[in-house]
């Protein structure tokens, strides 16, 4: 192949390689908001307080802030 040739394929090989590091990039940060979200949901499910509302028969759940707090420093929130 003469230099030519050579280059379209060389830009086209270079722009697929970028793709391809932009893609595996945006996958790590969707990796990284789930497994934040999915530890403050723990926290939030872990320190909670349950009242039940004899008037309505509802559950009221309340947060426990200072262990909510305790739980997102323990895991680096």
């Amino acid at each position: 192949m003469r230099k030519e040739e050579l280059s379209p394929v060389i830009v086209v090989i270079f722009t697929g390689v970028i793709l391809l590091f932009v893609a595996f990039y945006l996958t790590l940060l969707r990796v990284d908001a789930y497994l934040q979200n999915s530890a403050i949901d723990a926290c939030a499910s872990f320190s909670k307080f349950e009242k039940t509302d004899k008037g309505q028969s509802a559950v009221i759940s309340y947060p426990i802030k200072d262990v909510y707090q305790e739980c997102l420093i323990k895991k680096g929130l």
